[in-house]
């Protein structure tokens, strides 16, 4: 059970740190089923010992480094892990209220994720940054392998288009993404799909198609990170759905559609 006011400590090995329940938030759509908390990760790390010690002290939001100095806050569905204990209770204040969490859901393992990454750059903070750089080149290196095997399977198919399916453009362009948490977010995709309906029914060119589709999908690339990875995997499912229902609407063979759209986005 887990009530807005908990501490929980969370393990780091010989010592622990804490976070915080500061509020209980709003679910994300319909298919956010569990009670939603917003988790603050606090500053303090130490012994389990001085734990009670440390409830009595400020409880500050541990600040990362690597993010400009922005507090620690998640939203995070159910309950903890059991490794993570509560140790106390310390009702939220004006300011803790007025933090505010990403537009992505979170977990109760970032918790440790995070104080861990920002310990071990704390320490050490040139090498932390040359190992995030290699995981990341690497990552980039692995993408970049699949995209290019994606464009030699997709450059292999003849290109061709069927006729176009005004009824499914007009339908796709209205939807609403309605289980999606509603905000300028959501608005910005209601009007990229939009928009992409438009330039598909002004043209029946493959050529037109398949750029416009390209264009589409890596302008909802940029929104995603604009708005701190708000895509999540359900999301981004019915959002691909959507994108390749567009391009057959225009004409495009639906596997092909597919391939284009997964070697372009990031979401």
């Amino acid at each position: 059970m887990v009530s807005v006011g908990d501490v929980f400590s969370v393990p780091l090995g010989k010592r622990v740190g804490l976070c915080r329940v500061v509020a209980e938030e709003k679910p994300r759509g319909t298919w956010d089923t569990e009670r939603r908390w917003r988790v603050v990760t606090c500053e303090w790390v130490g012994p389990r010992a001085k734990v009670a010690s440390a409830l009595k002290s400020q409880l500050s939001p541990l600040k990362l480094t690597r993010s400009r100095g922005q507090p620690h806050v998640q939203s995070i569905g159910g309950p903890p892990p059991p490794e993570f204990k509560r140790v106390g209770e310390r009702a939220p204040s004006a300011a803790d209220r007025a933090l505010k969490s990403p537009k992505s859901p979170g977990a109760w393992q970032w918790v440790e994720t995070q104080l861990q990454a920002e310990l071990k750059y704390r320490a050490a903070p040139r090498a932390f940054a040359a190992k995030r750089a290699a995981q990341v080149a690497k990552q980039k290196q692995a993408r970049a392998t699949e995209q290019k095997t994606l464009r030699s399977k997709r450059a292999a198919r003849p290109v061709t288009l069927a006729e176009r399916d005004e009824k499914a453009l007009a339908k796709l362009a209205a939807k609403k993404f309605s289980t999606w948490p509603q905000g300028g977010f959501v608005a910005s995709v209601r009007s990229e799909v939009k928009s992409l309906a438009r330039a598909l029914r002004a043209s029946h060119r493959v050529g037109v198609v398949v750029a416009e589709v390209s264009k589409t999908t890596r302008a909802l690339n940029r929104l995603d990170a604009k708005w701190e990875y708000a895509v999540t995997t359900p999301d981004a499912e019915e959002l691909v759905e959507v994108l390749v229902g567009l391009a057959v609407a225009a004409g495009l063979d639906g596997a092909f559609a597919a391939d284009l759209i997964d070697e372009v986005r990031a979401f």
